[in-house]
């Protein structure tokens, strides 16, 4: 490949825009604000837009009044509506087309005509007489066989389309508030145009673009864009942008609309899956090997036409009862046409068609649902399975696996952490009756704080099933004092009985939630955060028998030992603590003089699935190197991928970050392509980079790669890859860009599908085998016998 070419590869691979609207009533600098919404990088909306306030005056609005409604059609004029770009459903003609576009079936269908036209309207030259009674059943029998096969392959795929146009994505429509000539109205969502300010809380999900103009402790869930659990605090000041298809976890704001439909990231994502897909492994190698089958019976043909006519002149010449007629010739051609059709495996496109079918309904069994059939194969051939990390090689539910709990130190076992010498290890389905921490510090220290001090919540969901809502992390730690056998609600219950309590949201500037309740006739503090944070903010500590101690230096570094162990092991570690105050009131701010009694630390993460690590060991033996990209840092993506057996420093893996990844790409192209058969990890990665990356795999290796997601941050290099495979429990997006969808969200089920893959593609060789040596057998003898045979028949 050349240097010119390969040049080109990242900007062909980069996910297509809409083209530009032209600027009538809103004007700005479109590609710049376009580049901060995908990268989420809120500093270029305060650097080159003057933050939110500049964007709102060149938008046209007003926090107050929000947008006149005279400008509307104006803006929707140039912005359109806000909605997503449905793709239109395929027919069953559409697949039936298909089908008879395959190369082999053309060839068929070309033989089964030629044969019918000269059966019924050539004589048999030995008979003189137009056979029509039978002329016609060897290209009819061909016709019903290509019939059988084309419809027996879009049945299938109909099927399976029918079953994936409910998992296309479609916007929710819903109703905001907003605001318009400073009047407060109801509007559909799909009404609303950049310059809109409306109000969001708790639970929405954003269907555009949007900055912050007045938010209240508002913290966003942007898993289904970044992939990652973190809630993202937001701020004028500082992270100003919401993301479409990214929700409100905590807190309420005031927003203001700046980008919508296929224009907003969400909707950029979308119009990227609509690409042409590349034909499959299988596809190219069947179509290669009929146009070698083409070749070979028609040079075969030719080779009986001339022999046979060289036959016949000779016998023209020397024989007097023989005379020129066209019609041996015309005989001739009709006996090469046989040929050709005896050279092509009629029963290929049928065995290949039957063979994906029955992958199909066993990989169903196997909890992993087909959406292309040709994908049952292309796994087959996978050399190489880029793996998104949150809820796909890990659970996608934040848990504590370690603790520090005054004085006691233990680690949970299933989850890959690895104890200290003095910590003891408890069963992770029965923690309530092993752990050796006596039952009222528990109560007192432990639970009631946790529970009070924290706002997640379970609800049920639309299924009937109890889920989490709210702050991940916290949902974690709620987890936990579940496990120990303790209701949070119960807790809760009891302080809101009381009525005198405040809770301090948590703040990124003190990293840490505060809340004070009334406890007898005293207030009592409870705080959690960065456990860093909340030891430097305590000068005792809770021990072994719930006694409150003076924190000596010896014991603060034992603490932060044991902080940094769980940190390696890529945990997130959260300090909590308490004080029995002598306020005489709850303060309307957060005190900052409060000394605190540290009673211990969490070591929190999002756990791998217990099924992964075989999981990769078996692609690992199988020549399936399997990657991982996530948004996560650097340092916790290697310690998963370590647990998961991804990354091996003594095998000289390579761990990238995003920012490394593009850097290498624009300046370093040749040594970043060198390095791709090593790279293992690529962490804080962009959309965009995972596609370059899956691109660079096909075209400068001629990797055939499997991609696995759950995000709407996923869709795109799901789209691109050779099989793209959705969890069950991901976005819409991204299950409408998959190959297949894995019902039970287990990323073990990829060794099924490739498992099932190459079984078909060594049923496909043994029957390619089988059929081509009977047909080159009866070619051969067809040209071998033809000449010396007295009628040439």
């Amino acid at each position: 490949m050349s240097d010119d070419n390969k040049s080109n590869d990242g900007e062909n691979k980069r996910v297509e825009r809409p083209p530009r609207r032209e600027q009538t009533y809103v004007k700005y600098d479109v590609e710049k604000l376009e580049e901060a919404i995908e990268r989420r990088d809120a500093s270029v909306v305060h650097e080159e837009f003057g933050g939110p306030d500049g964007l709102m005056a060149l938008f046209k609005s007003n926090a107050e009044r929000g947008i006149d409604r005279a400008s509307v059609e104006h803006r929707r004029e140039q912005f359109g509506m806000n909605e997503l770009k449905k793709k239109e459903p395929a027919t069953f003609l559409e697949f039936f087309i298909e089908a008879l576009s395959d190369q082999v079936i053309i060839i068929l269908i070309c033989a089964a005509t030629v044969s019918i036209i000269f059966g019924m309207t050539l004589e048999n030259p030995h008979t003189h007489e137009v056979d029509r009674e039978k002329g016609w059943i060897e290209g009819t029998a061909i016709f019903i066989s290509v019939l059988v096969v084309t419809l027996v392959g879009s049945i299938s795929n109909y099927k399976k389309a029918k079953k994936f146009e409910e998992m296309e994505a479609e916007q929710s429509i819903k109703s905001v508030r907003a605001f318009r000539d400073g009047i407060e109205i109801d509007l559909d969502t799909r009404e609303l145009v950049p310059g809109d300010i409306y109000k969001i809380d708790s639970g929405v999900a954003l269907t555009c673009d949007c900055v912050t103009i007045k938010p209240q402790s508002l913290r966003m869930n942007e898993s289904a864009i970044t992939g990652e659990p973190d809630l993202i605090e937001k701020s004028n000041e500082g992270n100003c942008l919401l993301i479409s298809g990214t929700c409100v976890e905590e807190g309420d704001a005031i927003v203001m609309v700046v980008a919508i439909g296929m224009d907003s990231l969400q909707g950029i994502l979308k119009g990227s899956l609509d690409q042409e897909k590349e034909p499959t492994p299988l596809e190219e190698h069947l179509e290669e090997l009929a146009g070698q089958i083409g070749y070979f019976g028609g040079f075969a043909a030719l080779i009986l036409i001339i022999a046979l006519s060289i036959k016949e002149i000779i016998l023209i010449e020397t024989r007097d009862s023989k005379s020129w007629t066209p019609v041996p010739f015309l005989s001739f051609f009709l006996i090469a046409v046989a040929l050709v059709a005896v050279a092509i495996p009629e029963g290929l496109p049928l065995a290949v068609t039957i063979a994906l079918a029955f992958s199909m309904q066993a990989m169903m069994k196997d909890n992993c649902m087909v959406r292309v059939l040709a994908s049952c194969e292309t796994m087959g051939a996978a050399t190489a399975v880029c793996s998104d990390k949150t809820g796909t090689l890990t659970t996608n539910e934040m848990t504590v696996v370690q603790a520090m709990i005054a004085e006691h130190e233990f680690v949970i076992d299933g989850y890959g952490v690895q104890s200290r010498s003095n910590a003891a290890t408890y069963d992770r389905q029965n923690i309530k009756s092993t752990l050796a921490v006596d039952s009222g510090i528990i109560d007192r220290y432990v639970a009631w704080p946790l529970s009070v001090n924290s706002t997640a919540r379970q609800q049920t969901n639309d299924e009937g099933r109890l889920v989490w809502v709210g702050n991940k992390t916290e949902a974690g730690i709620l987890g936990f004092v579940s496990r120990m056998g303790r209701n949070y609600q119960e807790y809760r219950d009891d302080m809101h009985q009381v009525h005198d309590y405040k809770q301090y949201p948590f703040s990124s500037l003190k990293k840490r939630m505060t809340t004070i309740a009334r406890r007898g006739d005293g207030y009592v503090a409870y705080t959690k955060g960065a456990s860093e944070v909340i030891l430097s903010q305590c000068d005792r500590y809770l021990d072994k028998g719930g006694n409150i101690v003076p924190l000596t230096d010896a014991m603060r570094q034992e603490y932060d030992a044991i902080i940094v162990d769980m940190a390696k092991q890529g945990n997130r570690t959260i300090g909590f603590a308490f004080e029995e105050t002598d306020l005489r009131a709850i303060p309307d701010s957060e005190p900052d003089d409060i000394n605190f009694v540290f009673t211990g630390v969490l070591g929190i993460q999002d756990p791998i699935r217990q099924e992964v690590p075989d999981a990769v060991a078996r692609c690992n033996s199988a020549h399936l190197s399997v990657r991982m990209v996530t948004g996560d840092n650097i340092n916790t993506a290697i310690a998963i991928s370590k647990k998961c057996g991804i990354y091996d420093e003594k095998a000289g893996h390579v761990a990238l970050t995003g920012p490394d990844f593009r850097e290498m790409y624009r300046n370093e192209k040749e040594k970043l392509i060198e390095m791709l058969p090593n790279l293992r990890v690529l962490a804080r990665s962009s959309p965009n980079d995972k596609y370059v990356l899956v691109g660079m795999l096909q075209d400068e290796h001629g990797e055939v790669v499997g991609v696995t997601g759950d995000g709407t941050n996923d869709a795109p290099a799901l789209k691109l890859a050779d099989v793209g495979f959705a969890m069950n429990s991901g976005t819409d997006i991204a299950k409408g860009a998959s190959a297949m969808v894995l019902i039970d969200d287990n990323f073990a089920s990829v060794i099924t599908a490739i498992k099932w893959g190459r079984s078909v593609n060594d049923n496909i060789k043994k029957f390619l085998q089988y059929q081509l040596a009977i047909n080159a057998a009866g070619v051969w003898l067809t040209i071998i016998g033809s000449p010396p045979a007295e009628t040439a028949e």
